[in-house]
């Protein structure tokens, strides 16, 4: 049987999504990279936005079009989400059930393990799931309210296997990952056991709230050359004034407190982060707080989003919402200023040493990320799924 596996939204889903295609995998079937070759359709679907709800459902119609005849599974948080609304296609499965519902399908005898000739240079190991956080634009927290922890000693063995695997990139993942927490034992004992692994790899670290980044987290990634020194740490508003109307649980002088001390260690160590624009509440001081916050070169990028209503949130049920109009210009503005603030932080990186993980080749270039979570490019013979010390020429 030939499967494919779309996957929307977060690096959480993608982890899960590899873990149906292993186990697929492993039952002696198919990954196909095209969903027209399949027998089965697995959709992995996103609910951080409206804008999500709906690309879920226009994919899904799409995948049916193209191929009528595959038999479709949806999952997925829209499917948790209870107000979320789907067509009437497939078969609908809680996320905590879809490996049960897949593991159904036929194992094929004559084949021990399916092979694949793509190389896969960075894997996903999920290692918490669920939010309590209920901040007041999200709704994740309704989709996966449940505080998971895997056990300590579990993610240990499955990033040895990884390792195993010639994976060179491993990316700690969870809806919200800096509440792991295994019998007391946080994020930061977790990443300092990997570390300890043997083997050519890196760690890399996916988005934690700024309140749950320790003194222990930031010397593993000053003094491990196995933890990548970026850190994806969300803002979300770049006023006081936002930040208490969002529930978020620091301020603006702890958050920029933070990213000070992280510029001042002994390593280079780049940030991104994530601002929503136009947030119920937002005043024309919040906005220009952004602006200028944009201006300070304090990060490699921003993820700029504009606020969308979701249903069944705090923010939902505020009554001061802005005209669509105005939070467009203020995008639009955002935007702007975001382009001038890549281009100047990029400038600081030019000449500076990296090591990229060589990610795909063509016509003697090497693509792949460095270390700090830039892309690059360079003339090199080395292949695929290596890593190579290079000059940063931004």
């Amino acid at each position: 049987m030939n499967f494919y596996i779309k996957t929307l939204g977060c690096k959480v889903n993608q982890a899960e999504s590899d873990d149906i295609a292993k186990l697929l995998t492993e039952y002696g079937h198919t990954h196909s990279t095209l969903s027209e070759e399949a027998n089965l359709i697995i959709i992995n679907t996103c609910t951080v936005t409206h804008v999500a709800d709906r690309k879920s459902r226009q994919m899904i119609r799409k995948l049916h079009e193209a191929n009528p005849k595959a038999e479709i599974i949806i999952t997925g948080c829209v499917v948790e989400n209870p107000k979320g609304i789907l067509p009437e296609i497939g078969r609908i499965v809680k996320k905590q059930n879809v490996l049960a519902e897949v593991s159904k399908f036929e194992r094929i005898q004559y084949l021990d393990i399916a092979t694949s000739e793509n190389v896969k240079t960075r894997k996903h190991l999920l290692v918490q799931n669920g939010c309590n956080y209920f901040c007041s634009y999200c709704i994740i927290p309704t989709a996966r309210n449940s505080l998971i922890s895997k056990p300590i000693e579990t993610a240990i063995t499955e990033a040895s296997a990884l390792i195993a695997e010639s994976t060179k990139e491993i990316v700690l993942t969870g809806i919200n990952l800096g509440l792991y927490n295994n019998n007391n034992h946080g994020l930061s004992d977790l990443v300092e056991r990997i570390t300890q692994l043997p083997g050519d790899f890196r760690i890399r670290l996916g988005s934690i709230e700024p309140n749950l980044i320790d003194d222990k987290l930031l010397r593993l990634i000053e003094t491990s050359n196995k933890v990548c020194p970026h850190l994806h740490i969300p803002l979300q508003g770049a006023s006081d004034n936002l930040l208490k109307i969002m529930g978020r649980r620091y301020n603006k002088a702890s958050y920029l407190g933070l990213i000070e001390r992280i510029h001042s260690l002994n390593k280079l160590v780049t940030i991104t982060t994530d601002i929503i624009v136009g947030h119920p509440g937002e005043t024309e001081e919040d906005f220009k707080e952004l602006i200028n916050l944009l201006s300070q070169n304090l990060f490699l990028n921003i993820h700029l989003f504009m606020y969308s209503k979701r249903a069944g949130t705090v923010a939902y049920e505020r009554k001061d919402h802005l005209d669509e109009q105005i939070k467009k210009e203020r995008m639009s503005l955002a935007i702007k200023a975001l382009e001038q603030s890549n281009k100047s932080y990029l400038a600081t990186l030019k000449n500076k040493d990296c090591i990229l993980l060589v990610e795909e080749t063509e016509n003697g270039t090497g693509f792949g990320y460095s270390e700090h979570y830039v892309y690059c490019e360079t003339p090199t013979a080395t292949p695929v799924n290596s890593f190579i010390s290079i000059k940063y020429s931004v």
